[in-house]
């Protein structure tokens, strides 16, 4: 049987990062994408003033730091050392380098897994991008979050990870000194790295705005399901983001410009944040207290601006552009698909269609819990019903494909 989308996307909930060292903390590739593309959304937004620009860039570097991880089912993570000792081994001969000759091969693999009418456009982004900003922002970013890695196992291997440190922070400097864009950006991290001091005691025991989103990987989902494989709300952000660019891509007729395109990107890249520091309520808790205090609409609303949206911009910095961005284009409110033909409602769906996906993995390395068996068959009714063609025909594929049975069959 072929390679499947779903089977790409679920290896990046389970391919570990650092697999040759020792760790205390451990990355999947689908949680270190998902934190990746926040942290450069968040970058090229401090560092390019035209909104038009930084949408048409933004939209790019989120379809390439979004597609580009996929080869990694075919390759798997190949280790920094095995890397390192085979371009040396390598240097002296006039041969294509070896990397360039596998990503090459595995490229070709990437486009059948997406269907024929975008990819032309998955090949696009697949390769190396030709706009030079999305190279080194993408280099710079990988180096930030590998480093942050490191410095964290360090703590308690530091002779595994000391060298590494040394070399990753030697990289980041040489890109600062050779582009003064590389120092801008450098400038912006360190700003939304680390730990403000405001007025307000409860913002002030936060970490930095990326350290907020960091904690989107402790956020385990399905937490009261006893689980063969476990996933984060953070690797879930991944995979919505990642549905919400094919999805854009296949109903273009609603999603033309740059301004339109960026729209479901960045909901979905935005829409679990708030869980960061409210946790993961789960829809029946938010329908019930919806239900229970009907004179008070806004009741969750409220919730989570004190919970979350207004820490969230005092880290930020409410008179940053970033913060004005996210205030114009709502990225905090709830995605929900009360307006039809919207951003927000293709969002949605591929929410829902993300759920899906989490319980096909169950179900092919174990038997699937009722509660996630019910959930599964409630969604894809419900998406072979979408107001969106193409993901109801995606839905019908999932559920002729996969007829999840569940524990209590």
């Amino acid at each position: 049987m072929k390679d499947t989308l779903v089977d790409a996307i679920t290896s990046l909930f389970t391919i570990q990062r650092w697999n040759f060292l020792p760790r205390i903390e451990t990355w999947v590739e689908a949680e270190n994408v998902a934190y990746s593309t926040h942290i450069g959304f968040a970058l090229l937004c401090d560092t390019i003033k035209d909104t038009s620009k930084f949408q048409k860039l933004a939209f790019d570097y989120i379809a390439y730091e979004t597609l580009k991880p996929l080869t990694k089912h075919f390759l798997s993570d190949v280790s920094y050392r095995s890397k390192s000792a085979l371009e040396n081994l390598l240097k002296e001969s006039n041969l294509e380098k070896w990397e360039k000759k596998v990503e090459r091969i595995t490229e070709n693999k990437i486009p059948p897994l997406f269907p024929r009418m975008i990819r032309p456009r998955i090949r696009q982004y697949i390769v190396k991008s030709d706009e030079i900003k999305i190279q080194d922002l993408c280099k710079y970013v990988q180096r930030k979050t590998a480093l942050q890695e490191c410095e964290r196992n360090f703590t308690v291997y530091d002779e595994y990870y000391d060298k590494y440190i040394e070399e990753i922070r030697g990289n980041i400097k040489k890109f600062c000194k050779e582009s003064p864009w590389m120092k801008k950006l450098n400038n912006a991290f360190e700003r939304y790295n680390k730990r403000i001091d405001t007025r307000d005691r409860d913002v002030n025991k936060l970490p930095g705005y990326f350290g907020v989103i960091r904690n989107l990987k402790y956020l385990r989902r399905w937490n009261r399901i006893n689980r063969s494989i476990e996933t984060t709300v953070l690797a879930h952000t991944y995979v919505v983001t990642l549905l919400a660019l094919l999805f854009t891509w296949m109903h273009e007729d609603k999603f033309k410009s740059d301004s339109s395109k960026i729209k479901p990107l960045q909901r979905a890249l935005f829409h679990d944040v708030p869980e960061a520091l409210t946790g993961d309520i789960i829809t029946p808790v938010k329908d019930i207290i919806k239900s229970e205090y009907p004179e008070n609409k806004d009741l969750w609303n409220e919730l989570e601006n004190k919970l979350a949206k207004t820490p969230i911009k005092k880290l930020i910095g409410t008179r940053s552009d970033l913060s004005k961005y996210i205030d114009k284009y709502h990225l905090l409110d709830d995605v929900t698909d009360n307006k039809k033909n919207s951003a927000d409602s293709l969002v949605k769906d591929c929410d829902r269609m993300a759920l899906a996906i989490e319980c096909i993995q169950e179900g092919v390395t174990a038997k699937v819990p009722l509660e996630m068996s019910r959930v599964y068959h409630d969604y894809l009714e419900d998406l072979q019903n979408s107001e969106w063609p193409h993901i109801r025909e995606f839905a019908a594929k999932l559920a002729t494909r996969y007829p999840l049975a569940s524990s209590a069959d």
